[in-house]
């Protein structure tokens, strides 16, 4: 412990300026070093608690079904939920009750997991997905604490560097309780990594069972007009965008009324987005500006708002998931699918390869083979209305056929820790 204390100080003193540089050091960092306030220290007092971590928005809002769960059937229960990010955090708070305790996670330094663990004395560990941190989870059983994950998934990138330092991640891997995987292919790879057959379980994707809450956007508020058609992008990478604005000019000939809203991965990049838009010869408006902008058959609608994406996919009549192009991985597909959308994506979803392939069992989305193959996807859907209804149907028949996950990894946490969950 003390070994990778010292090799996670030098990471540490590494990375702090890059976080410094893109602004995204903030106050919580010092408590996750430990700085836990004194005036939640007092409310950790004053309740048993269960504690969940989920990383960012995504991993929170997978667990907020669970955690209203939790509540409704433990009510004596506190819920702790930590997380890393500024805007998981941000959207947490939105979501969560008075009566939750909301905290920046603890930096996997032995101090600083001790800390915690000391302040909240959790009577059970949740986190969400595969978050395999060594201090963490030692610490945790170490003071005797069950940890479970739910939602469980390893990516093949994660598996393959897993695999490099099996010798130091075996041992943490088998500290684990309980682990709630989303496929079986998951469910292998957790057990190759060390964790014992009788402490692992498939349980399906939580997402399915997320509750989308979202802002009423219809096609007027983004100064659309109701015959238009909308082409969503979402969660670009570099090198798509340009490839979108070529096959959107292209379009545009045969479909005049076709409009585009491009939303980037990472915000960060929608300075360097305008510009593109404009070499491309069209329009760059940024949603935030929306009511100051007048709309033009050129414009193009960049989303730089964090937490709007999900609601824009309401309004989109055909949805592309990005970063799946030209290699790096995939999105979700699953929220764009809860408003019944015809979704297509690229050759690489390997980040979502189980995802991926439920929808396209299903016929509920399309996978191209590459770059070519978008233009006569869109082409395709926007051309024959009822391909497009049929593939809308469809998306929202994966939803539907693969709800209960959460259901199902609350009934392996009871049955598996009923005194942890109960209140004495």
């Amino acid at each position: 412990m003390f070994f990778y204390d010292v090799l996670f100080s030098c990471f540490t003193l590494f990375y702090l300026p890059i976080l410094v540089f893109k602004g995204k050091a903030h106050w919580g960092f010092f408590c996750r070093l430990g700085k836990i306030p004194d005036a939640v220290k007092k409310r950790l007092r004053e309740r048993e608690n269960i504690w969940i971590h989920a990383v960012s928005v995504g991993e929170v809002m997978l667990v907020l079904e669970l955690i209203r769960e939790l509540k409704s059937r433990y009510p004596g229960r506190q819920i702790v939920l930590t997380t890393v990010t500024k805007t998981g955090f941000k959207l947490a708070g939105n979501r969560l009750s008075d009566e939750d305790v909301l905290l920046y996670a603890p930096l996997d330094f032995s101090f600083s997991v001790k800390e915690y663990i000391r302040a909240i004395q959790p009577k059970l560990y949740i986190v969400a997905e595969t978050e395999i941190w060594p201090n963490m989870l030692t610490l945790i059983r170490q003071a005797g604490v069950p940890s479970l994950i739910v939602n469980g998934r390893i990516s093949d990138k994660a598996f393959r560097r897993y695999l490099r330092v099996l010798f130091l991640i075996r041992p943490v891997v088998r500290t684990l309780s309980l682990a709630c995987m989303q496929s079986r292919i998951d469910a292998e790879r957790i057990k190759q990594l060390g964790l014992n057959d009788r402490n692992v379980c498939v349980t399906g994707n939580m997402k399915f069972d997320a509750i989308f809450e979202s802002k009423d956007y219809g096609k007027e508020a983004l100064h659309f007009y109701e015959k238009e058609q909308i082409w969503l992008a979402g969660s670009t990478h570099p090198g798509e965008e340009e490839m979108i604005l070529n096959i959107f000019k292209r379009l545009k000939w045969e479909f005049p009324d076709l409009r585009l809203i491009l939303a980037p991965r990472h915000i960060t990049r929608v300075g360097h987005l305008v510009e593109i838009v404009r070499e491309s010869g069209l329009d760059p408006v940024l949603f935030s500006r929306i009511a100051e902008s007048s709309f033009l058959p050129t414009v193009v609608l960049i989303i730089d708002t964090i937490g709007d994406l999900r609601s824009l996919y309401k309004v989109a009549d055909v949805v592309f998931i990005g970063k799946s192009l030209l290699g790096h991985g995939g999105q979700n597909p699953i929220e764009p699918a809860f408003f019944g959308k015809p979704i297509i994506f690229g050759p690489h979803m390997e980040n979502f390869r189980h995802i991926a392939r439920l929808f396209t069992e299903d016929q509920g989305a399309i996978q191209i083979e590459g770059p070519r193959d978008l233009f006569p996807a869109i082409h395709k859907i926007l051309k024959d209305n009822k391909f497009r209804q049929e593939l809308s149907r469809r998306s929202l028949g994966v939803i539907e056929r693969h709800k209960g996950a959460t259901t199902r990894t609350l009934t392996h946490l009871i049955q598996r820790f009923p005194s942890e969950v109960t209140p004495d």
